[in-house]
């Protein structure tokens, strides 16, 4: 029997992958995130469409953590979103597979963006605290 929808092992891998604080630590989480999504769909644990939905998930994990009200609800209905739509409307889906790829596409899309967002943040936090007058960075 699958486990739950969306998948809780990739939203906890891919949380890791946002909180990761270097680039070793960012290596070793996408290592471990690429691990444990083919680990999960090898043992037969979750379909694709769950970790997709596991990837928002876990933005919308991150975005809480932040305290980032706005951010948090966008991710919240795109989580609520899949398995509403694989519940009441998997005939249309199945008819109109290109529309499921495509939505299963912007969400991935959306968490790489997360990604992206989130490894940039402390390269500006410390660029911002480097030319602040009177603040020195320890390294």
């Amino acid at each position: 029997m699958p486990n739950v929808f969306p998948s809780f092992h990739v939203a906890t891998a891919f949380v890791l992958v946002l909180f990761a604080p270097g680039k070793v630590w960012r290596g070793v989480s996408l290592a471990f995130l690429a691990a444990t999504a083919l680990a999960t769909l090898s043992a037969g644990e979750h379909y694709a469409i769950d970790l997709v939905a596991g990837l928002a998930f876990g933005c919308f994990a991150a975005s809480v953590e932040y305290r980032n009200v706005r951010r948090s609800l966008g991710y919240l209905g795109v989580v609520l979103s899949w398995p509403l739509a694989v519940r009441f409307e998997y005939p249309f889906l199945f008819a109109h597979s290109g529309l499921l790829r495509w939505l299963a596409a912007v969400t991935m899309a959306l968490a790489i963006l997360e990604v992206l967002r989130e490894w940039r943040i402390p390269a500006e936090r410390a660029a911002e605290a480097a030319t602040a007058p009177g603040v020195e960075l320890h390294r």
